[in-house]
């Protein structure tokens, strides 16, 4: 039972965001928590699912992701897309972030000012991009879902 309940909070969104912090889980579940995870994600491999965790912010969250999955992805633009994983993979290079100038200046080759405006708030909007001050960096959710070792590695 105890099972269930833990794969249901880590299936469903908690104020847009998917998962559970581990304050969440522990209160729930207790000390055992880490053994619920660890049955669960046997549970879930056979599905091609798998249990992650980040650490964003000084907070542990868990929550589930598809794990090498070969089903299309409905994205509603794809050049959207592109803007957003081009400014995930610069500004992970840089480690301290950048400035909206910098980000615009890789993309304005390729793309309209407007469309970059969009998808940046997209990204911003999703969790994969995170602005703090005049700053961006890799929100919550691009470092959750994009392996930023191989990111790193297709890009040599």
């Amino acid at each position: 039972m105890d099972e269930k309940a833990l794969i249901k909070m880590l299936m469903l969104k908690r104020h847009y965001v998917p998962g559970a912090r581990e304050e969440e889980l522990q209160k729930r579940f207790g000390e055992q928590f880490r053994e619920l995870i660890e049955k669960a994600r046997k549970t879930l491999k056979p599905m091609g699912l798998e249990i992650v965790n980040i650490r964003h912010r000084g907070i542990k969250r868990y929550f589930l992701r598809f794990k090498d999955s070969d089903e299309k992805i409905s994205v509603p633009r794809i050049d959207d897309l592109s803007v957003i994983v081009a400014c995930i993979a610069y500004i992970s290079s840089k480690k301290d972030g950048a400035k909206f100038g910098e980000l615009e200046e890789i993309l304005r080759e390729k793309f309209s000012r407007r469309r970059i405006e969009i998808a940046i708030n997209r990204g911003l909007r999703e969790g994969y991009l995170e602005e703090k001050g005049e700053y961006f960096f890799v929100g919550w959710r691009g470092l959750a879902e994009i392996d930023m070792e191989k990111l790193h590695e297709m890009l040599g």
